[in-house]
């Protein structure tokens, strides 16, 4: 009986140490070696800081080692190869990949970062080479005549004019055309010229970007009117006169309408604050100029 005893104890505490061994197992299972089943690093998302995941991911993200190469001919497809798998190999093909291009270590290197996020809220990431063929030199923009004479609300749509004429050309990098594209912004107008300033800019494919700013003589249709600047400001108790600041107000032919401008607003200059006043001039045809705004600081 005794024995029988012994042998139950000793089968008891063996059964034990065995649960133990097991848990532990499942333990250094789940803790180190699922994360590494993905090629991707593991981020978790600032917003899922509460979730308690352990690092772990419930997805895999693979990008092939071997780098994408691009000589600028055809489609470029950075999601060659790229695949997204669960924990059990399982290919997730409705899972959106994000890819975003990086500088490399030269012109004609990109770093292509990939990026997925599980329900967990936990990113995973991963990187590969875009090689650029060594022709590549970078988006540009030629201005290639005069840039014409232009009405003042023709600004907005110069890539056109311009594009029209011939006068701009713009290529990928590779040498393709891709005028096209060409964004503009008027970057200044001038308020005693009839010049402004406006920027040309592209952006290819790679997110490489190339800007260039050329002027432009706008021709008003209509009576004009500048202003020498478009703010200014006061002491308290200063005298104040708008003529100061009135550098232009013709006709179309030249004609001087300093004598035809017309003012909506007014300022005190014994009471600090900001004032903003609107001019304009009339011809004889009772055609007003467009309206320019001066603002005055009094303090």
């Amino acid at each position: 009986m005794k024995t029988f005893t012994k042998f139950l104890t000793f089968l008891l505490k063996g059964l034990i140490v065995l649960a133990a061994v097991g848990n532990l197992a499942l333990l250094f299972l789940f803790d180190y070696q699922i994360p590494f089943l993905h090629s991707g690093t593991v981020e978790t998302e600032s917003e899922h800081d509460e979730t308690d995941t352990a690092g772990l991911a419930l997805l895999q993200l693979f990008v092939p080692s071997k780098p994408i190469e691009y000589d600028g001919t055809g489609k470029l497809d950075l999601m060659d190869g790229v695949v997204v798998r669960d924990l059990f190999g399982i290919e997730q093909s409705g899972v959106k990949v994000f890819s975003t291009l990086k500088s490399g270590s030269s012109r004609t290197e990109k770093i292509v970062e990939y990026s997925v996020t599980d329900e967990n809220g936990t990113r995973i990431t991963a990187e590969r080479t875009l090689r650029l063929s060594s022709n590549y030199i970078g988006p540009n923009i030629e201005i290639l005549g005069t840039i014409p004479d232009i009405e003042e609300e023709e600004l907005d749509n110069i890539v056109a004019l311009l594009t029209s004429e011939n006068l701009i050309f713009a290529n990928d990098g590779f040498g393709s055309d891709v005028t096209s594209s060409i964004t503009s912004t008027v970057k200044s107008q001038a308020n005693v010229s009839d010049d402004s300033v406006v920027t040309l800019s592209i952006v290819n494919m790679l997110n490489d970007s190339f800007s260039t700013d050329v002027i432009v003589h706008t021709q008003p249709d209509g009576p004009v009117l500048k202003l020498t600047t478009d703010k200014v400001t006061i002491s308290v108790g200063d005298s104040f006169s708008f003529y100061e600041y009135i550098a232009k107000a013709e006709d179309e032919e030249g004609n001087s309408l300093f004598n035809s401008i017309s003012m909506n607003g007014s300022v005190d200059p014994y009471t600090p604050g900001e004032y903003v006043l609107e001019f304009y001039c009339t011809d004889s045809n009772g055609t007003s100029s467009p309206v320019k705004r001066l603002t005055v600081t009094v303090k």
